[in-house]
């Protein structure tokens, strides 16, 4: 059960993987292209009733089960970080309430609530970080310590990028990089627990 969130992070690459191959195509670059584009499209392109270039899109399914088990996942790494990192009272309670949240939001993606749902979950999802980062000092893990901080700041751009519409082709690209950082962290801090 200790490594659950890193079993959760390993299917939903495998299922995302598996979606992409099922997208029909265009993206924000080409609206005509055929299949997933890893440097154009968009995480949430997968999630939609329509790919981009307006047909059914078939990856919706496999995408929407992917980002389940995934929000499952990190659910339930927030609940037990407090216990293997114990930190005050405050955020022994917070990280947990937090995260949870940011992963209900987060999970309604595919829903016409998109936009208002990438807003709230950054936020929870923000602070939740800050909790996991004091948890992290508070026991010196230095270089889990580092990824957290380049891990909020990858959160800031994206929503700075995403909210300003400034270098927004750039975006869909810096995405797949910010998950690629903070599921590599997850699972490095998952692995940590055993350890405790």
């Amino acid at each position: 059960m200790v490594l659950l969130p890193t079993l959760t992070i390993l299917i939903f690459t495998i299922l995302y993987i598996f979606a992409a191959r099922y997208y029909p195509g265009g993206s924000q670059a080409d609206a005509h292209s055929q299949g997933f584009d890893w440097v154009h499209n968009y995480w949430c392109d997968l999630l939609g009733a329509e790919a981009t270039n307006g047909t059914k899109n078939a990856a919706r399914p496999y995408g929407i089960m992917a980002m389940g088990i995934l929000c499952l996942g990190i659910s339930f790494f927030c609940y037990q970080f407090p216990h293997y990192y114990p930190t005050t009272p405050f955020w022994g309670k917070t990280i947990p309430i937090t995260g949870i949240i940011a992963m209900l939001f987060t999970f309604l993606l595919f829903t016409p609530l998109h936009n208002i749902v990438i807003g709230l979950a950054s936020i929870f999802g923000l602070v939740t970080l800050v909790g996991i980062f004091t948890g992290l000092c508070q026991h010196e893990s230095t270089v889990l310590i580092g990824v957290s901080i380049l891990c909020g700041v990858l959160m800031v751009l994206n929503n700075f990028i995403y909210y300003t519409g400034k270098y927004i082709y750039t975006l869909p690209f810096l995405q797949k990089i910010t998950f690629l950082v903070v599921l590599l962290w997850l699972i490095a801090v998952n692995f940590s627990f055993l350890e405790k």
